[in-house]
């Protein structure tokens, strides 16, 4: 699903894609928690705190698609939560602490169908915390850790 040339119609999906998520991403990018993560204040504390709200977030999610991939299925290879756990666990998280930080309840079973645009949003939030990262270089310094 991740290599090859593109399905007739592709580019399309793609731009629907894009035009649909336009206001979330101009939402996001307003948001405070977004201001916060690019303010000069901005601290190592804080920033284990968000990685750990995304493995809460990404754990769920990736379970939800592993049912919904085959075996085999190059969507399988966007796992974040082990960046996630890498990152926390560098910053002095101990598994008890991840063990504990709280889930997303609200991950339903994806459709198959779905995983295209499980894909797209995967791969361009990618994308966007290389950005992040190079801000928060500058930010944090050494004693933060960026694999996620």
């Amino acid at each position: 699903m991740l290599s090859g040339p593109l399905e007739p119609g592709t580019s399309a999906i793609i731009e629907a894609l894009r035009y649909a998520t336009r206001s979330q991403h101009a939402s996001l990018a307003a948001s405070p928690a977004m201001a916060r993560l690019f303010h000069s204040a901005y601290t190592v504390s804080e920033y284990r705190a968000h990685l750990g709200r995304l493995l809460g977030l990404f754990e769920p999610l990736e379970c939800a698609v592993a049912c919904a991939a085959e075996p085999g299925d190059p969507v399988l290879a966007l796992e974040r939560s082990s960046a996630l756990r890498e990152d926390l666990r560098l910053m002095g998280a101990t598994a008890i602490e991840m063990g504990a930080l709280e889930r997303c309840r609200w991950a339903s079973p994806l459709d198959p169908a779905g995983l295209y645009g499980y894909t797209y949003v995967v791969l361009g939030s990618m994308m966007g915390g290389k950005i992040i990262v190079k801000r928060l270089r500058a930010i944090l310094g050494p004693t933060a850790s960026f694999h996620f």
